[in-house]
């Protein structure tokens, strides 16, 4: 009689059903991507997302900056040596700003069509040496 009413219940559908799968197979519980988890409830939440927002966007606007007025309307030439200074300078920032950062600069180091000599070189540091 027990097995006549399981049969009936409703199946769940979607992520409950594959989780559902897991645990009767015995499976540890994987804590899957929430993103009511990771909403925003407070004003310091806000806050705290905002202060990050505006970290990311002034080192991206003041990077810009001192390149737009330092070498507008300037060809630099491979192997100048302001060019390894913005080089290097660029990888601190992607340092500074964190992992997600530091991930997108190794991706850069792999696009010669993207990206100049000069940079690859200085962004290849962060293959080898990353931050801990």
């Amino acid at each position: 009689v027990e097995d006549k009413e399981y049969c009936y219940l409703p199946s769940p559908g979607g992520i409950a059903r594959q989780e559902l799968r897991e645990q009767e197979r015995g499976l540890c519980k994987i804590n899957r991507y929430n993103p009511d988890v990771l909403r925003p409830e407070g004003v310091a939440d806000y806050a705290a997302t905002a202060g990050r927002l505006v970290e990311v966007l002034s080192a991206v606007t003041s990077y810009s900056a001192l390149y737009a007025f330092n070498f507008y309307g300037q060809t630099l030439q491979e192997g100048d040596p302001r060019v390894k200074e913005l080089a290097s300078d660029l990888r601190l920032r992607l340092i500074a700003l964190g992992p997600a950062f530091i991930k997108v600069g190794q991706v850069l180091a792999n696009r010669p069509d993207m990206v100049r000599a000069d940079y690859m070189e200085e962004l290849t540091k962060l293959q080898d040496k990353v931050p801990a």
